[in-house]
């Protein structure tokens, strides 16, 4: 970056600086915290793990030292505290539905009190939060306290707000930020100047920015100078969508020359609600037949709870009736798991294990019945980390949400390592990804909420047709650097929002 961060920026107490996306926010972020000359660190909070990652990458390509940061998500950050001064039961499980919410009506009466005044004054030096088109109306109201202590430092931009806040609205612009100065001064595309990106993409996104800005629909065209390609195809139904679908969509990934690769399938309404984890996990298998993109999942989906709690509730049952062995239940974990239908109907039946009369599936075969039946006689963490080991080893590239299996995984070696049940194991890792990031990276297939704020060489984006808020497209072109592709049934989008 270039351009020179205003003093009075610097030194404003309260301060909002708004500018597009790849405009360079979160290096101005680095840059300040290399510029702020303070004995106590900064404090900085954004809205997604992801986020925290790309944040703490930066600081660290930019040489700034560690003991001058701390960086979390708003959740994590107000979660701490409130754990730390209520119990548990006074908010709920973390799985429970409410428990966020509640953790927030917490912190906004804590941290008015005294005693959380002195250990924020003690522990920090500045408030920076990033992505704050994202806050809720409370999360605002907490950062307003904050602002009461520290010197506080905003960014964002209200074309990127895409979270969908249904009890708790989203800030407002500018109605909710009388109180914070204004600052516009980023006005260089940098994404898109630097590493060998497309500037001519950076400016086709800022043309197409410009039009949203003012409409909420837009005609989209390809663009071979920019690298933009619109691919306008028939409407998409059971019967034609590998040939209309699936087949371009490999095409065209095989063209692209980069490991960088970031698929976008939208969340939209037809025939009940589209674009949610199962339905992406079904399309990942129908286009990724080399196994190469990450399906990037939700860290708080409730399905990695709910699998822990079932593993425990099944330990349970096997240790108070031992003689109950049924083989079916395995069955049912695994496919809870995710591993899909045709790997387990190879081994399991509705009576139970498969007889294999072939020599190398009779090897299998018979250590998965070995791995079983230890779990039946020592139902625990150890022996039921043991069979689904042995199982995914030999399966994984049957398994339909890979990062739910993995993360199963972590949480039984944790139980079995720290005497734990498999859930409070599950509670521990993905609090530790909270703390510190979850990086997102080579080819991936998610959604604009799960990679906002990320950056790839290359972003497809399918159904733009379907898309309902103009923020979820602008925030879906705006991640990609050198090559944007758009699947659509029409070139002309309206957005109803």
């Amino acid at each position: 970056m270039s351009e020179t961060i205003p003093t009075e920026f610097l030194e404003s107490n309260r301060a909002f600086l708004i500018a597009p996306a790849g405009y360079g926010k979160t290096y101005t972020i680095v840059s300040c915290a290399q510029k702020l000359s303070c004995e106590k660190p900064i404090l900085i909070l954004t809205h997604t793990h992801a986020g925290v990652a790309a944040l703490k990458a930066k600081m660290s390509k930019q040489g700034v030292e560690r003991d001058k940061y701390r960086i979390d998500t708003i959740s994590g950050f107000i979660q701490r505290y409130v754990l730390s001064f209520y119990k548990q039961s006074d908010v709920g499980a973390q799985d429970e539905r409410g428990f966020f919410a509640n953790v927030l009506d917490k912190s906004l009466s804590l941290f008015i009190k005294p005693t959380i005044k002195h250990i924020v004054l003690e522990s920090y030096s500045h408030l920076f939060v990033d992505e704050y088109q994202d806050c809720s109306k409370k999360q605002h109201e907490l950062v307003e306290i904050l602002a009461r202590y520290l010197p506080t430092h905003l960014f964002g931009d209200p074309l990127q707000g895409i979270f969908d806040f249904r009890e708790d609205p989203s800030v407002k612009f500018p109605d909710d930020f009388k109180n914070f100065q204004p600052f516009d001064f980023l006005r260089i595309p940098y994404r898109w100047m630097v590493n060998g990106n497309s500037a001519a993409l950076g400016a086709k996104i800022k043309e197409y920015r410009e039009i949203l800005e003012i409409n909420d629909a837009i005609c989209i065209e390809s663009d071979i100078e920019s690298n933009f390609e619109v691919v306008c195809h028939n409407p998409i139904t059971p019967a034609n969508e590998q040939d209309v679908l699936y087949n371009p969509l490999r095409r065209k990934i095989k063209q692209l020359d980069t490991e960088s690769i970031l698929v976008i399938m939208p969340s939209f309404t037809q025939n009940g609600r589209r674009g949610l984890i199962e339905d992406r996990a079904k399309m990942l298998r129908r286009f990724d037949y080399e196994h190469k993109f990450n399906l990037v999942e939700a860290i708080d989906d409730k399905t990695y709870y709910q699998c822990a709690h079932d593993i425990d509730s099944l330990i349970e049952e096997i240790t108070t009736s031992p003689l109950n062995v049924d083989y079916v239940k395995i069955k049912e974990k695994f496919e809870e798991i995710s591993f899909d239908s045709q790997s387990l109907n190879m081994w399991f039946n509705s009576s139970g294990l498969i007889s294999k009369r072939d020599a190398d599936e009779k090897v299998f075969s018979d250590k998965l019945k070995l791995c079983c039946d230890k779990f039946f006689q020592d139902a625990c963490a150890r022996s039921f980390q043991e069979l689904l080991l042995f199982f995914y080893q030999n399966n994984r590239r049957n398994i339909k949400r890979p990062d739910l299996a993995r993360q199963v995984l972590k949480s039984l070696e944790y139980a079995v390592e720290n005497n734990t049940s498999v859930y409070e194991a599950m509670v521990k890792t993905k609090n530790h990804i909270r703390r510190n990031g979850r990086k997102i990276y080579g080819k991936c297939f998610g959604t604009t909420l799960l990679t906002k704020g990320l950056e790839f060489d290359a972003v497809i984006l399918l159904y733009a047709d379907k898309i309902e808020d103009k923020r979820n497209f602008y925030v879906a072109i705006s991640r990609a650097c050198k090559n944007l592709i758009i699947f659509t049934e029409s070139k002309q989008l309206s957005f109803r929002r």
